[in-house]
């Protein structure tokens, strides 16, 4: 594919990442530098560092770890299904030795464990039909001998769900 068509296949942000590199906005130690050889000044957005450029019209927001990231991969960072990872798990860190980039699962496996459990359970807690109430009112109920069958008709919930409760694998505190 041509070279020129492919950046205009990328997102804005991205596109404007690759402009940023092109003016020459670099990274010296722990710092940005601008086209004009001067440190920019950056701000914080839930804990990633980062600068804005103008880019057609707008001021565009470019994340410190994503050009980082360019400059040590090159535009394969850009490719659909990749992410910029933290290494070490601190997003202001943007040194060699902390900035990979892969999957978005091995992004989340970057993780310590006990960090990957808690957010899995707030994401389970907002999909989840049944409260942890409810859920030993199952448990209750099927060891007085209410079948599954009947515990889905009261519930609504499939019977694998019945399953997984009356078997402790969800919904245990």
């Amino acid at each position: 594919m041509d070279p020129f068509r492919k950046i205009f296949m990328l997102s804005k942000s991205n596109r404007a990442l690759i402009v940023a590199v092109r003016l020459g906005y670099k990274i010296e130690g722990e710092k940005v530098i601008g086209p004009l050889g001067k440190p920019l000044k950056l701000d914080v957005h839930e804990g990633y560092p980062r600068f804005s450029i103008s880019f057609q019209g707008e001021r565009i927001k470019i994340n410190v770890h994503r050009l980082k990231a360019l400059s040590l991969y090159g535009e394969k960072i850009l490719e659909s299904g990749f992410e910029v990872r933290h290494l070490n798990h601190n997003r202001s860190d943007f040194a060699d030795r902390n900035i990979n980039f892969g999957t978005s699962s091995q992004n989340r496996l970057d993780n310590p464990e006990k960090e990957r459990i808690r957010t899995a359970k707030i994401a389970a807690s907002k999909i989840r039909r049944l409260t942890y109430d409810e859920a030993e009112k199952i448990r209750k109920l099927n060891q007085s001998g209410v079948s599954y069958k009947k515990l889905v008709e009261m519930y609504r919930v499939s019977k694998s769900t019945i399953s997984y409760i009356v078997n402790n694998k969800t919904y245990v505190n």
